[in-house]
């Protein structure tokens, strides 16, 4: 166990720098993560012998290789007057005469956000107590490969290219469609 382990994490210090390319799109880093743990997750429940080990260790550095920093890079998106939400201080500034209520609104978002870990440490616990205690680790890094699709297929279909400055105004949510990141000129 502890070689696999030290695969997995030198895989991913060796190739940290993956996660450049959540620098110019964050929703291809979190695609190509979650697709790549996804996979290792499969490879791991379906393997039986030691080299099948080694190929879902692999698998799991790549994906950690593009994840690396992507959780908090996304979290200054949000904090960001240019990012996803907008410049709320024009929005608010007819209610409230300071900008710092738009700061507030911000952190409270991504405050709101952080429930995501508490939601991923409970069902980690779940599927590896129960399904794993019942029906065996096999099973159980075959839900991880399920879970990790719906996650690709949330990234896909939900989640915002975060970048400050990338989105035009009304695109919020199909930001996936090319005309909003590449207007045609008209």
């Amino acid at each position: 166990l502890g070689h696999i382990l030290a695969v997995v994490g030198s895989t991913s210090v060796l190739l940290f720098w993956l996660s450049d390319v959540s620098d110019a799109n964050r929703r291809l880093a979190a695609f190509l993560g979650f697709t790549l743990l996804s996979l290792g997750h499969w490879v791991l429940g379906l393997s039986v012998t030691l080299s099948g080990f080694y190929v879902a260790a692999v698998l799991f550095g790549i994906g950690e290789g593009f994840f690396t920093g992507l959780r908090e890079l996304v979290k200054q998106d949000y904090l960001d007057a240019n990012g996803p939400l907008g410049d709320l201080s024009r929005q608010l500034e007819q209610q409230y005469p300071m900008e710092i209520v738009a700061v507030k609104i911000r952190r409270q978002l991504v405050n709101k956000t952080q429930i995501w870990k508490d939601v991923t440490m409970i069902t980690n616990s779940l599927v590896l107590g129960l399904v794993g205690n019942f029906l065996g680790m096999a099973v159980a890094a075959c839900v991880f490969g399920i879970l990790g699709i719906c996650s690709t297929g949330f990234v896909l279909w939900f989640m915002l290219d975060t970048k400050p400055n990338v989105m035009r105004p009304g695109c919020l949510w199909d930001n996936f469609v090319n005309d909003c990141l590449y207007p045609d000129d008209e």
